[in-house]
């Protein structure tokens, strides 16, 4: 049985990595990692004979990270349908979303088979803090959803995974990475169309609250602009295997957040429709 106690690493609240945040109150929570055979019994197996055990760490908390946003990306879609379903959502938007649940449940397995590889040690998630989930379904909660989680976020997670997958040579993380990348984009698209779906069905209540996310989206991106990154260093090396350095999400970061204004501000401006962007947006 595995020791589902045994933490790995601290917090509910560590970094995302790729996948869409299950975001509740503003902050992303997300399960600890646990000694767990079971979220990882993948038959995957990256080569690490030439990593150093400095880099193999590195690999580790990557890939461990990326498995606990992925898992907190299948609550994240969860939700999603009930909000979609308390809004009155027509069955095929919320039987995409039951789609998308499923492909994040098995890129969890695929990033904890990889971790478990680099760490040399069996990893998984542990208890998912849901506590206030369901405490507002309105229009504005899905908005900040749908904006934050599915268009910025997912867009972000899809850039990353490109990136990695065009820089990685060993075919297991190619492998990987290139599941990420198709799904995530598919779930970029889904979350502009949900998007325009909530603002052509609720209009007067949906529209005020996309102006509020692209205020606060505007503010951000000029805020990132302004500080300098955590790491100056682009580790090319690092990146070719499988790790994505501060500097390089930074860098993606601000390439999502132009593609997610661009998409609002026609939004708002009731010209081009927000889903024929997020065909645009997933293209790289």
């Amino acid at each position: 049985m595995p020791d589902r106690t045994e933490a790995v690493e601290s917090g509910p609240h560590a970094p995302t990595g790729i996948g869409r945040p299950l975001l509740i109150e503003g902050q992303a929570r997300l399960a600890p990692a646990a000694r767990d055979q079971a979220w990882g019994a993948v038959e995957l197996d990256p080569d690490t004979s030439r990593l150093d055990l400095v880099s193999r760490m590195l690999l580790a908390g990557y890939w461990t990270d990326l498995g606990r946003a992925k898992h907190a990306s299948v609550g994240a879609f969860a939700r999603l349908a009930l909000q979609l379903l308390s809004v009155g959502a027509p069955p095929e938007l919320v039987a995409r979303v039951q789609g998308a649940m499923g492909d994040e449940l098995r890129h969890a397995r695929l990033a904890f088979a990889v971790a478990s590889r680099f760490r040399g040690a069996p990893v998984g998630p542990g208890a998912l803090p849901i506590d206030g989930a369901l405490d507002d379904l309105g229009i504005g909660p899905l908005v900040f959803e749908l904006v934050r989680g599915g268009c910025l976020a997912t867009t972000a997670g899809s850039l990353e995974a490109r990136e990695l997958h065009e820089h990685v040579s060993d075919p297991a993380l190619r492998f990987v990475l290139g599941e990420i990348a198709r799904d995530a984009s598919d779930h970029v698209v889904l979350a502009w169309r949900t998007l325009q779906w909530v603002c052509d069905e609720h209009e007067d209540d949906a529209r005020p609250y996309v102006s509020i996310e692209l205020a606060r989206l505007s503010g951000e991106r000029e805020r990132v602009l302004s500080e300098p990154p955590r790491s100056p260093v682009r580790d090319e090396s690092l990146l070719r295997a499988g790790y994505a350095s501060a500097l390089v999400r930074r860098d993606i970061h601000m390439v999502a957040l132009d593609r997610v204004l661009f998409g609002l501000r026609a939004l708002v401006d009731r010209g081009l429709p927000a889903s024929d962007e997020a065909d645009r947006a997933t293209l790289v």
